[in-house]
Order: structure tokens, then sequence, then C-alpha cells
């Protein structure tokens, strides 16, 4: 009879199908520890060490469940991905930049879909060609979803299966039993405390456990960890098994050759002339601005600089375009017409690099003369951000070999994640005090709304001479004082914040200890 049941139950888990597979369930599972983790991280918390944290718990149960289809460990794009993932993640540990930490909060997890797409060959385009923008598209709206039933599905498939085996029905009869227990429970537990004192006051304190429990705040962390268990569920199934969503990649579309539809004479042609305008303009930069020779009347310096950047900044961005067009649309001609092509497109390169200093020269006179911003800083990265790009496109220029935009998306990423590191706030801080400095002129409402990372650079003006400024700086460290205490959870704990705790600490400290004595 035993042996007839055990068939049976053997014969019914090989009509469930996949549903019920030991990877499924292994999924599920750790979804849910996910969706906990995600919940205890980040529910009513502000971003920080906890970033970076259930980052790497993502990856932990996305290796561990997506171990048998990752691509061999090896020095790749898609796992080097792992380090600006990682390094973007530890940025909400690291600073405390407003700007950085929504830009970031949207960069770490595209670059998540991309790596874990790539990592799981799921991508039907090459990753340095327009198409996989489909790719991620997919991962960012349709790998969350498509899955969203299946964890019920499961659930319900296990239960209606399980509850008709032995082992199954006794635990509904141990059920059962529970719930006589707490009848009877109910009744003996009153008695117990009328006859016994210290019982009485133990059963008394039980309530007190409970008094800090908000039936609202509690369904709403409920919630919090079933829909991210849910999606994240979803998608890691999408990657592992997207047959079963149909996402299987079908076949392999790579980046196809680019159509050549422009004429290499008329190219020739275009390059002559620009070319011209720009050598006349160069040699006027040099005579005005890289010689520091004087101006034409009625221009200041500062006056030359905020007239003339953002347009030499846009004829930049049209020169590089230009550059690009011609080596990707310009149809192959002769070594002659090809050498001329080079030439004149370098040539193009160099005169667009000394717009670019001079661009960069403008902007420095106009910090010298209105302060150092955020905006400001950013415009010389992204000046230099485009000077690699030049060079890189010089580069290919005279070696075709070059794969351009695999070269521009590792440049573009490699950048991003330098800036978040540089500490804006600290080099707006450390230049505006310095400028104060020679000039005796700061603006402390600007330098107040910067984030804790310059906090170090910005104590020196509390202690400044000049008492309007020190007691604007005063309230300025009350009102970070207050603020700090207001975020004390672990899940937030911030270097820089934590640095800066430390620092208004100390002057407190100091301050007390003076006005003692």
């Amino acid at each position: 009879m035993l042996v007839n049941e055990d068939c049976k139950e053997l014969k019914e888990d090989s009509e469930k199908g996949n549903i019920l597979s030991r990877e499924n369930l292994i999924l599920l599972s750790s979804s849910v520890i996910l969706g906990i983790a995600f919940d205890i991280l980040f529910y009513g918390k502000a971003l920080g060490v906890s970033y970076p944290l259930f980052i790497i718990a993502f990856y932990t149960v996305f290796l561990f469940n997506a171990k048998s289809k990752l691509v061999k460990p090896q020095m790749s794009f898609e796992w080097l991905l792992t380090l600006p993932v990682l390094a973007l993640a530890l940025t909400y540990f690291i600073f405390s930049n407003e700007i950085f930490q929504v830009l970031n909060f949207f960069a770490v997890p595209l670059l998540v879909i991309i790596q874990t797409t790539l990592l799981t060959s799921n991508s039907r385009y090459k990753w340095y060609s327009s198409g996989f923008i489909l790719d991620i598209i997919l991962g960012a709206f349709a790998r969350p979803l498509v899955n969203i039933a299946k964890p019920f599905a499961i659930l319900s498939k296990a239960a209606s299966s399980k509850l008709h085996s032995t082992k199954y029905r006794n635990a509904g009869k141990v059920l059962m039993g529970l719930l006589v227990s707490v009848s009877l429970a109910l009744i003996v537990v009153p008695l117990l405390a009328s006859a016994d004192q210290v019982f009485n006051s133990f059963v008394e304190n039980i309530p007190d456990f409970f008094t800090g429990i908000n039936a609202g705040d509690f369904i709403a962390q409920v919630l919090v960890v079933l829909v991210a268990c849910i999606l994240l569920f979803s998608y890691i199934l999408s990657l592992i098994k997207p047959e079963e969503c149909g996402l299987k990649p079908s076949g392999e579309l790579g980046a196809s050759s680019p159509a050549r539809p422009l004429d290499a004479i008329m190219v020739i042609t275009v390059l002559c002339v620009m070319n011209i305008i720009y050598l006349v303009f160069t040699a006027i930069q040099f005579s005005y601005l890289f010689s520091h020779s004087s101006l034409p009347e009625g221009f200041t310096y500062s006056e030359y600089a905020r007239r003339g950047f953002f347009e030499l900044l846009l004829v930049t961005v049209i020169n590089l375009s230009i550059v690009l067009c011609n080596i990707n649309f310009t149809k192959k001609s002769g070594v002659r017409m090809g050498n001329a092509n080079r030439i004149l497109s370098s040539l193009l390169i160099l005169c667009t690099a000394v717009m670019l200093l001079s661009a960069h020269l403008r902007m420095s006179l106009y910090e010298d003369a209105y302060g150092y911003t955020y905006l400001r800083i950013f415009t010389h990265a992204f000046m230099v951000f485009i000077f690699v790009l030049l060079i890189i496109a010089l580069f290919k220029i005279w070696h075709e070999r070059v794969p351009l935009l695999k070269a521009y998306i590792i440049t573009a990423i490699a950048a991003y994640v330098i800036i978040n590191y540089i500490n804006v706030d600290s080099i707006v801080a450390r230049n505006n005090i310095e400028r104060y400095k020679k000039s005796s002129v700061i603006d402390t409402m600007y330098l107040t709304g910067l984030s804790y990372d310059a906090m170090p650079y910005l104590m020196g003006l509390v202690y400044d001479s000049k008492e309007d400024i020190s007691e604007e700086m005063k309230k300025y460290l009350s009102y970070r004082e207050k603020e700090l205490l207001e975020s004390r959870d672990w899940q937030s704990f911030n270097i820089s914040r934590y640095r800066a705790e430390r620092l208004i600490s100390k002057y407190t400290l100091n301050y007390d200890q003076k006005e003692t004595e």
C-alpha cells in the first residue's frame, strides 16, 4: 500500500512539468530573500551603504541561479562591466553628491541590465551596435514583467499537488491541533495569570511588544517585499529560461556595415573649406587669447570668455560629427584621395583641439571672474571627454581596423566613473576659497548648497576673520548638524556624512571649551 502511494506521488511529480522544478523553487526562495533584503535596506531609509550591499546580494543570487547559463569568465567586456557597476554602487557609500546619486540611480541598473543580458547570451545584437538598445529596452521593461504570474502559479501548483500526499495530510492535522491548542490557551492562560502574579506580569507585558508596530507601515513593507521579489524573480528567470517566456534570442544579428553614400571628392572639398576657416580662427586665437594681447576696445576677458564659450563648444561637437560621418559614410577611393582625406580630417581634428583649448581658457577666465560651480566643472570635464574622443577618431583615421564604437562606449563608461570619483564638490569649494583669498569675493549661499563632500574645505570659513561670513557658516553647520541627526540608520551610513559629522562635533567641542574659558 505504501509503495503504491509513493509511486503515485512520483507519477504526479512527473506530470507537473517544469513549473515546480528545483531551479524554479530555488530562484523563488532566493528572490524572496532578495525582496526582504530590499525592504530592510531601502524602505524609509536614505541611500548609503545599503546600495552596494544590495547590488552584491543581487549578483550573488543571479550568479548562483544562472551559473549554468553564464559565458566563460575571461577578460571580456561583459565581465569587465563588473568594475563600473561596483564602482558606481560604492559612490552611495563614499560620497554624498545628490546630482550623482540621482544619475547613478539610473546608471547602475542600466549597466546591470547590459551585463546580465550579455553574461547569459540573451542579446540579439552586438553590444557595440545601435540595435543593442532594443535589448536594453527589453531588459528594462519586458523581463521584469513577463513572469510576474509565475510565482503565484508555482505556489498554487505546489499547494494543490502536495495537499493530497500523506505527509501534507499530516501537516493539515498538525494545523488543526494548533487551532484547538490556541482555543484552549485562551481559557487556560487567564486562569494561570490569576493564580500567579509573576506569570500575570509576564502576560501583561506581551502586548508591549506589538505597540511599536504600525499596521499601515507593516502592510506597505509587505507590498515592497512582494513587488521586489516578483520583479527580481521574473527578470532573472527570463534570463535563465528565455524560451519559456518567448524571449529566446532568434539568431545572431551582428552590426552590419553602414552604407557609404558620401562621395570622397565632395567630402574633401568640404574639409578644405572648413580647414581654411578654422586656420584663420586659430591664428586669431593665438593673437588674442593664448598670447594675452590686448582685446578690441570695449571687451574684458570675462566678457570675451562668456560670449564665445558655448559657440566654440557647439562648433567642436559639429566638427566631431563631421569627422565621424567622414569615417563611416565616405566611399572608398584611390590611394591619393584616401591620403588627402586622412590629412584633411587630421587637420580638422587639430583645429578642433585648438578650439577646445580656447574654450577651456575662456571658461577658466570666466571662473576667475564669477566663481566655480558644478556646471562649470562639468563643462571642463566634458571638454576633456570630447578631446579624448577626437584622439580616438584621429587614431581611427590612420588605422581603419580600430573599432570606433567599442572604444567610444568603453571611454564613455570610464569617463562617467571617473567624474563620479573626482569629488566635484571638493573642487568647487577649494577653488572658490582660493579665489576668495585673492579677491575677497565669495558666494557663501552657493557653497552652503554643496554636499557633505565639501565640508572639510568649508570648515575653514567658519573661523574666517570676516564676522558676517563666519556667522553665516556657523548657521550652516547648525543646520547640517540637525540634518545629520535625522538619518542615523546603519543602512544609510555614508563616509562623507560620517566625516562631516565628526568635523561638526569637533568644532562644537572646541567652541564649548572656548565658551567655558
